[in-house]
């Protein structure tokens, strides 16, 4: 099931990171959050979770969720389903592993590929946090009730 909204009248928004662990942006974003009391969904990449476990254990450790965003980021529909499994379920244990819990969300990589999200979907580069502390009001004014909001950590 593809889900890029909630209904709800109440005043929130799911806000998500693509891409990471990134040992620069992620604990800013972790800051950002902390200071303002709320959570995230981190979909996180296979690879970068290896070379990055320290920020697993940040996420972790101040009660974010993880998202399974495959082992190395390819295009699926370039894959076969042999491999495509195998990016997710190579994935889905490592966050097991190191998350201690199976992910229950996943996010393809280059989702305007897959009919989800296109320009013009209010997903766009200059919503997102590139530093600690900018860019927050843009994404306050700019959100509906029940929105999910996408960022990529490297942005």
């Amino acid at each position: 099931m593809m889900i890029n909204e909630i209904p709800t009248s109440q005043r929130v928004v799911a806000i998500t990171f693509d891409d990471g662990p990134n040992p620069v942006y992620t604990p800013q974003v972790l800051e950002i959050f902390s200071e303002a009391k709320g959570k995230a969904t981190f979909f996180m990449i296979g690879e970068q979770m290896r070379n990055h476990p320290d920020v697993v254990k940040q996420v972790c450790d101040q009660g974010h969720e993880i998202g399974n965003h495959t082992f190395t980021h390819p295009k699926l529909s370039e894959l076969s389903l042999e491999d495509c499994l195998k990016e997710i379920e190579e994935t889905e244990k490592l966050i097991e592993e190191m998350a201690g819990r199976k992910p229950v969300v996943f996010r393809p990589p280059y989702l305007s590929g897959y009919g989800l999200f296109t320009p013009g979907d209010g997903l766009s580069h200059d919503w997102c946090i590139k530093f600690r502390g900018t860019r927050l009001g843009t994404a306050r004014c700019g959100a509906y009730p029940g929105e999910i909001k996408s960022c990529g950590e490297k942005w």
